[in-house]
């Protein structure tokens, strides 16, 4: 978590914080960013965390410190771990044009593979609100060079919203809702996907399969990965197959495993997650999907007020397990 309360010395901006839960309570918050001892330094934010198979914590976060200098005034990806011990280790710049360039990255997303390989993406803010995404890997000889997952690379896709999710066997794959006009999809939002095979990105395509046919706007989506390598997207979309109606509904897609993908395209059909979502009026949105062996878990927020209001007109979160 990002917060600005001065603990350990870490002065009134924006710092990051970790708190482990273990025998029943909290540990004592630790600072992540030792960057921000000393006093305030610029913001650090927009954190993620993951867990490798020995447990060693992995963070990632945005950040303005400028490092004595080195790193300018725009913001950039650092990265730091520890073992559980409360010591963090020393901030390592991510994104590799952080010391020479004056864009704003923003937002990381990180995950690591079972061979312990880290995978970060993130958005890169190029001018105004026109940007891409960003994606690197530490390996045991550190930080790649950054890499464009929104192939082919262009300002004008602008990502709203994106997720990241690793194959069993390692290989990353992104998804991301953007307004580009890409093969004909039209200049309503629409959810992308892209795969990095031998080392290339490979030509986004459309996740929605009705995306060169609607004029709906497809949001935020969430990606994960089966044990068996099928990948599964979900996301927010006021599209109205059938009189499920203008309000906002969640629809899911699935990719097969690597090797029985279709030679046109690798997503299959587009499908409401839930048959309910057919008559409801709430707007639902925000999703974030988690699959396991043979079960799927959706949560999101809704203003759906379900039988006799019981939920009522406001924002509420939902779970689903399809």
């Amino acid at each position: 978590v990002s917060g600005n309360n001065g603990y350990q010395s870490a002065g009134t901006d924006l710092d990051i914080f970790h708190r482990s839960y273990r025998l029943e309570q909290f540990s004592n918050a630790m600072l992540v960013n030792s960057s921000g001892l000393g006093g305030s330094d610029g913001p650090d934010d927009d954190p993620d965390i993951a867990v490798d198979r020995e447990g060693i914590l992995h963070a990632v976060w945005s950040s303005e410190h400028d490092f004595g200098g080195t790193m300018g005034a725009d913001a950039d990806i650092f990265y730091a771990w520890t073992n559980d011990t409360g010591i963090w280790s020393v901030p390592e710049l991510v994104n590799a044009g952080g010391r020479t360039d004056s864009i704003d990255d923003l937002a990381p997303l990180i995950e690591v593979d079972d061979n312990g390989i880290l995978h970060v993406v993130w958005y890169e803010r190029l001018s105004g609100i026109a940007g891409e995404l960003g994606y690197a890997r530490r390996t045991a000889t550190g930080w790649t060079a950054t890499e464009t997952p929104t192939v082919p690379a262009t300002t004008d896709w602008s990502p709203g919203s994106y997720d990241l999710a690793l194959e069993p066997g390692g290989a990353p794959h992104v998804v991301w809702d953007s307004w580009a006009d890409h093969g004909g999809s039209g200049p309503d939002g629409d959810i992308f996907w892209s795969t990095r095979v031998a080392g290339v990105w490979q030509n986004a395509q459309p996740v929605n399969d009705y995306a060169t046919t609607d004029a709906a706007f497809d949001v935020a989506p969430s990606l994960d990965a089966a044990p068996d390598g099928e990948i599964y997207a979900v996301w927010s979309s006021s599209h109205d197959p059938g009189g499920a109606g203008s309000d906002s509904d969640l629809f899911i897609s699935k990719m097969d495993a690597a090797g029985e993908e279709k030679a046109d395209s690798p997503w299959q059909p587009t499908f409401l997650l839930l048959e309910h979502f057919q008559t409801d009026s709430g707007e639902d949105s925000v999703p974030e999907i988690s699959v396991g062996r043979d079960i799927i878990d959706v949560v999101w927020q809704s203003t759906e007020v379900l039988a006799f209001n019981a939920a009522g007109t406001d924002w509420d979160i939902f779970h689903a397990r399809v």
